[in-house]
């Protein structure tokens, strides 16, 4: 399958340590928007082999946003950047190229079809039904939010086709009820791609304006960053759009916003673009603060260490978590926490000592529903002697618990004193 790409001459090799990914990498790497990050070559060759090798025995993941190896490295579809190829005269090794990229994607698409359980049994089917670009966004985002439905649609192709097949035998003596049945079966097949293409393509179903907002509301997440559908509407509306309300952009940002990389936020009613696979964050302090509040816990160690964690579940906590931590550039991330089997993953992001302070120092103005603990452990760090301050973080880690019971029998004091001390921050 991947012999033909040996073929040519490639200015750069990329001596990956395994001869399929060299060939892979070495041929990506000729193309423009590859050349200058090489990175993004490596990061798509590893992924197609280590696919390829073991697709059997593990379930491929893709971002959130849906975005293939190619989109999520280079910006670009596997289909857009052959498009531009075929374009281009002054490009050595077109064809080799061509041919990795075809290859490449080849896999791209059965890492997809592998990654959801429910499908095992319908790859050829599922391919019939129609696997372009958009489609394999889609069924990476909805696979398994719509997993019934795509099912079906799989069931009654196959019943169908099972049909025309056991009718093909015996073509030579048909009467009307094979005719009407041979017709049946050919809408029922065809039935059965109208509801596969509707699951996954429903944003094609809005009217013209509907679409509109959607793809406004897309432009103010990027420019502004995080924004409830409030605070979208409100925008827009400033901004001259007509027939809008909350309620309306609510109900499309729910349904549809993920068709076009608008995801949920970490704060509860929020929302957020994606590009590439990643999330758009537009003020770090403001996202980090945002997230303490949704989710952050503040500790004081008997050691006196301060700890902030900061805890999400899911495959969106795990990209917030992820992205928090590549855009701080500090604190020690842990990922796929399992609880249990019914439970989803959870996600961490720990911060202790300085790390802490450095996260509050930015951090703090936009932390606003944990803003008196967070004041407190920020002049704990100031002034490290303050046991009022140490103990009102404590308390505030422990409250509701039986230690918290015993904490106030120790320092002797009720639950109205503690919540005084910080009164004042």
């Amino acid at each position: 399958m991947w012999g033909s790409l040996g073929v040519g001459n490639h200015t750069s090799i990329i001596d990956m340590g395994n001869d399929l990914q060299t060939i892979i990498a070495s041929t990506l790497i000729e193309h423009p928007f590859v050349k200058s990050q090489p990175n993004r070559a490596i990061t798509i060759a590893k992924d197609a082999v280590e696919v390829n090798r073991n697709v059997s025995s593990i379930r491929p993941s893709f971002p959130k946003s849906g975005e293939g190896w190619f989109e999520s490295q280079i910006g670009k579809t596997a289909e857009q950047l052959i498009t531009d190829l075929r374009k281009a005269e002054d490009v050595n090794g077109v064809s080799d190229l061509i041919k990795s990229i075809e290859q490449v994607h080849l896999q791209e698409t059965s890492a997809t079809l592998h990654s959801f359980e429910w499908a095992d049994n319908h790859h050829d089917t599922i391919i019939q039904l129609g696997l372009d670009e958009r489609t394999l966004k889609s069924l990476r985002i909805y696979g398994d939010l719509k997993k019934n439905t795509l099912q079906r649609a799989c069931h009654q192709w196959e019943n169908a086709d099972s049909i025309l097949k056991s009718l093909d035998q015996y073509h030579s003596v048909w009467g009307d009820e094979e005719t009407n049945a041979w017709e049946a079966a050919m809408q029922s097949k065809q039935d059965a791609k109208e509801v596969w293409k509707s699951a996954l393509n429903q944003f094609n179903t809005l009217s013209k304006e509907q679409q509109n907002w959607l793809t406004l509301a897309k432009a103010e997440l990027t420019e502004a960053g995080p924004l409830s559908a409030r605070n979208i509407t409100e925008r827009l509306i400033e901004k001259g759009t007509k027939r809008l309300n909350v309620n309306r952009m609510a109900k499309l940002l729910k349904m549809y916003g993920e068709e076009i990389a608008i995801i949920k936020g970490h704060k509860t009613g929020e929302y957020i673009a994606s590009k590439n696979g990643n999330i758009i964050i537009k003020d770090i302090w403001a996202y980090a603060g945002g997230f303490v509040d949704e989710s952050g816990h503040f500790t004081i160690s008997e050691r006196d260490e301060p700890r902030l964690v900061i805890i999400a579940k899911g495959d969106r906590g795990r990209l917030h978590c992820s992205q928090l931590h590549d855009n701080l550039g500090f604190g020690a991330l842990q990922l796929n926490k399992s609880v249990s089997t019914s439970e989803p993953n959870t996600h961490q992001l720990e911060f202790r000592g300085q790390d802490v302070a450095k996260l509050l120092s930015g951090s703090l103005p936009h932390i606003i529903e944990k803003s008196k603990v967070a004041k407190a452990m920020a002049h704990y760090f100031l002034e490290p002697d303050n046991v009022l301050m140490k103990q009102y973080v404590q308390y505030q880690s422990w409250d509701g618990t039986h230690k918290a019971e015993k904490a106030l029998r120790q320092w002797g004091v009720d639950q109205d004193t503690v919540l005084s001390w910080a009164e004042e921050l």
